[in-house]
């Protein structure tokens, strides 16, 4: 039980550093936009990274609570 305490602080941590870096790159995006070095369309993948990075995260978030749960049952189980 310790163990998904541990593992949830971690997942939860490392969210709020994704939200961090997420502000980050846009700032970065709108510099570059500024600057004429590309589009805000050409920067787009940058974005969509950090956001699949945070649904990763949060995932993984989701999967620290209910690893109790989960450990009690067999993988049959949860196919079914």
């Amino acid at each position: 039980m310790v163990g998904c305490v541990l593992q949830w602080e971690n997942h939860a941590k490392s969210l709020k550093l994704e939200e961090q870096t997420l502000a980050k790159i846009k700032s970065r995006i709108e510099d570059k936009v500024m600057k004429n070095s590309g589009t805000w369309i050409d920067w787009q993948y940058l974005l969509k990274a950090a956001e699949l990075l945070m649904k990763v995260h949060l995932t993984c978030l989701a999967r620290a609570v209910f690893k109790p749960q989960l450990g009690k049952m067999s993988r049959l189980d949860v196919l079914a």
